[in-house]
């Protein structure tokens, strides 16, 4: 059942895409395919390897698991075309972000609760769920604090002048325009943030597993 929300995600990030496909747009719209897809694959994943280890049997959990997907459901409900995303104005990124933000700290819950609380090896499991604490869970929850932070402000504070100027660029490169200023602006900040998150979530697995094969 959970899968199902990343078939819809799937179809709503070819729907990004497709709106991305211009000649100004496309840089921005990989960007925004990494900052959504990425978050939304740290989701499944993490979900998918705490499930596979250890096992849940009451209702707190299963009601916990039900808010966490409602987070996911709605980080997916709102994967909209390029032009709502990138609009500072549009409830859309902020949603998304602040979603995400709270799956990871749901799942930061988790995780903490296993240090304490976890039953078997005891050393094991607070070895382990600390190493993911400290090197994924908290810099990727810093980068989505960050960003829901950015698009809050760029909701609330973007001056009306700075607006006009994006819908200019946004109505040039529609119109396939040479001219169509910046292919990236302040505005795209949120979603490169939680781009950057994925990455650098990457970048960190794969030193300390090569730094494990070296030992």
């Amino acid at each position: 059942f959970f899968d199902l929300f990343y078939v819809a995600a799937a179809y709503n990030l070819g729907g990004m895409l497709i709106s991305a496909l211009t000649p100004h747009d496309w840089p921005r719209g990989l960007i925004y395919y990494v900052g959504i897809f990425g978050p939304l694959y740290n989701t499944w994943e993490t979900a998918t390897y705490y499930e596979s280890r250890y096992t849940q049997v009451d209702y707190a959990h299963r009601l916990f698991d039900i808010i966490r997907y409602m987070m996911v459901s709605t980080a997916v409900l709102h994967i909209k075309p390029l032009d709502l995303l990138a609009d500072p104005k549009s409830l859309e990124a902020l949603i998304f972000a602040s979603a995400i933000l709270l799956e990871s700290i749901m799942h930061l819950g988790l995780n903490l609760e296993l240090y304490f609380k976890g039953r078997g090896d005891r050393a094991a499991i607070q070895n382990h769920t600390w190493t993911k604490i400290k090197f994924q869970l908290l810099p990727t929850i810093v980068m989505y604090t960050a960003a829901t932070t950015v698009a809050a402000v760029q909701f609330a504070q973007v001056p009306a002048d700075e607006l006009s100027n994006y819908n200019n660029y946004r109505y040039l490169a529609d119109a396939g325009s040479e001219t169509s200023g910046p292919r990236w602006t302040l505005t795209d900040l949120p979603l490169t943030l939680t781009a950057l998150a994925y990455l650098l979530n990457i970048f960190h697995t794969t030193w300390r597993k090569i730094g494990r094969a070296s030992c």
